[in-house]
């Protein structure tokens, strides 16, 4: 008799890792939604710009949107599996295929007119200028006529 040894002997630790993550992305300002898998994402600050690096490998820059909107940046696209590919014949499958969105808050100085990104070598690298950080504005309280 034999016995099959599971590939996966602690499944329960994927689920627990996923609420994980989901928590802190949420505490962060960044989240992955609506997707079946997620970009690991590096976000750097300096003085003049937040530069966002996400990795995309296998994807070329028309399959990659990038759009802000309300204040909120995304990354999204999908990385489709050849259709050459068969499902037979497999011992292990452990690259991700399928949509991704990744969506992060902006800081309010940011300048999304000036957002620019390129990639390379399956890494996209988005630029975004932040300008000085936008100023209260003071309201007069006027006495109401009686």
């Amino acid at each position: 008799m034999t016995t099959e040894l599971s590939r996966r002997p602690f499944p329960d630790f994927a689920a627990m890792r996923d609420r994980l993550d989901r928590f802190f992305e949420d505490v962060t300002g960044t989240r992955q939604t609506d997707g079946s898998w997620s970009v690991a994402m590096d976000v750097r600050r300096t003085d003049d710009a937040l530069t966002v690096r996400a990795d995309v490998p296998g994807l070329e820059p028309e399959d990659i949107k990038i759009t802000v909107e309300d204040g909120m940046l995304t990354i999204a696209g999908e990385h489709e599996e050849s259709s050459e590919q068969e499902d037979e014949g497999y011992v292990r499958r452990e690259r991700r295929f399928g949509s991704f969105r990744r969506t992060m808050a902006l800081p309010p100085e940011a300048l999304p007119d000036k957002i620019q990104a390129t990639t390379k070598n399956g890494v996209v690298q988005i630029e975004i200028p932040v300008g000085d950080k936008p100023a209260g504005t003071k309201i007069e309280i006027t006495p109401k006529a009686e």
